[in-house]
């Protein structure tokens, strides 16, 4: 989910991240999957609209929620681990 302020000076932002990576473990020759998933929540501002040699400079600060790495070890079975909380700050650049 998205939301734009008009002329687009203020933006937020909410939104669900994850992936799946397919792992090998050469020794034992096995494959698994790790599945990494957390919700992601940013408000940016834009401080400066480019011009012709200047970039587009906007702040953000946001935080990720909830992050978990779930992945099978043959020893202990699935493991579903919790990374916790993190804020997050960002300086973005536009040309």
């Amino acid at each position: 989910m998205q939301w734009q302020s008009p002329g687009q000076v203020w933006a937020f932002r909410v939104e669900r991240n994850g992936d799946r990576w397919a792992t090998l473990d050469k020794d034992r020759e096995v494959e698994s999957a790790l599945y990494l998933r957390e919700w992601r929540t940013q408000l940016t501002y834009r401080v400066h609209q480019g011009g012709q040699s200047w970039p587009t400079i906007a702040l953000g600060i946001g935080a990720s929620l909830a992050t978990r790495v779930q992945y099978k070890d043959l020893n202990t079975g699935t493991e579903d681990l919790s990374l916790g909380d993190a804020l997050l700050a960002s300086l973005r650049l536009d040309w």
